[in-house]
């Protein structure tokens, strides 16, 4: 993370049986990466297969192309991946 920044609020996406596995390996992915997991912010929720693409438009539309399509996205949860959304840094 740049030193001017102290953290950063990022959406977490987990393919999982339930919430608690989501979280798990959602927090795990994050300290892979080399950051350190504080806090769940606006709780947690469950995103159907169905609703994705409404989802993605009504979120993230200026990054829809950065996250998996409609279509991807059972090859995504059938895989068990984890991805971000974007980084959004605070500096306080």
């Amino acid at each position: 993370m740049p030193d001017a920044l102290k953290g950063a609020y990022v959406a977490c996406y987990a393919a999982a049986l339930d919430y608690q596995a989501a979280l798990k390996k959602g927090v795990q992915a994050i300290a892979q990466m080399g950051y350190k997991f504080d806090d769940i912010k606006n709780g947690v929720r469950e995103v159907p297969l169905d609703s994705w693409a409404a989802y993605i438009a009504s979120v993230w539309p200026e990054y829809a192309d950065q996250m998996p399509s409609a279509e991807q996205l059972p090859t995504v949860v059938e895989d068990g991946q984890v991805f971000f959304g974007p980084f959004i840094g605070f500096s306080k």
